[in-house]
Order: C-alpha cells, then sequence, then structure tokens
C-alpha cells in the first residue's frame, strides 16, 4: 500500500485504486476513439476497383480499372467479394472473346 499526501496530512488511502480508475478511464477513452473512427474494410480498395471494372465494357478499361488487384486469392474474400469478383472474371471472359461485353444490368 502507497501513502499519498493530501495537503499537509499524510492518508493512507488506497492509490491502487485510483490506478485502476485511471486505467479504466484509459480503456474507456481508447473504446471512444476505436467507435468514433470509421473504420475502412481491407477489402475497400479492391471492391472499388472491382466495382468500377464491371462498369467498363473493354478488355482494356478492365485492366486499367484492376491495375496490379489480378493476382487475388478469392478463397480469402468474404462472400459478397468473391461473388462480385466471380462476376467480373466472367466479363474479361466476354471481353477476351468477344471483344467487348454488354453494359452491366442495373
Amino acid at each position: 500500500m502507497a501513502i499519498q499526501l493530501n495537503s499537509d496530512f499524510a492518508s493512507c488511502e488506497n492509490v491502487e485504486r485510483h490506478q485502476q480508475n485511471d486505467q479504466r478511464s484509459d480503456l474507456d477513452h481508447i473504446a471512444w476513439i476505436a467507435n468514433s473512427i470509421d473504420l475502412v474494410s481491407p477489402f475497400a480498395a479492391l471492391e472499388a476497383r472491382i466495382d468500377k471494372a464491371l462498369e467498363c465494357t473493354t478488355f482494356t478499361a478492365q485492366m486499367a480499372a484492376m491495375e496490379d488487384n489480378l493476382s487475388v486469392d478469392p478463397t480469402k474474400l468474404p462472400p459478397a467479394l468473391y461473388a462480385k469478383w466471380d462476376r467480373l472474371l466472367i466479363r474479361i471472359a466476354e471481353t477476351t472473346f468477344f471483344g467487348h461485353c454488354a453494359p452491366p444490368e442495373q
């Protein structure tokens, strides 16, 4: 137990209790910061590129939209993003075979 001095008098308050309260308030503050920051999905950039490439109707435009994101491991993608990735591969195959593909369905 530590002794904390209050004014001119020595008191035997439990300093550990104050430290625990300080730590708890620090954790509450960190939690508040984490909750107020708009956390971005680790796949946000890839999803944006896929969305842009899905809008394209030519192979060149699709490749330009995807840039260096063509070597993606689809097993690590969330299901919704995997479905978009699969649609993009089909559209790329269409443009490779036919030279262009139909505009995306709205």
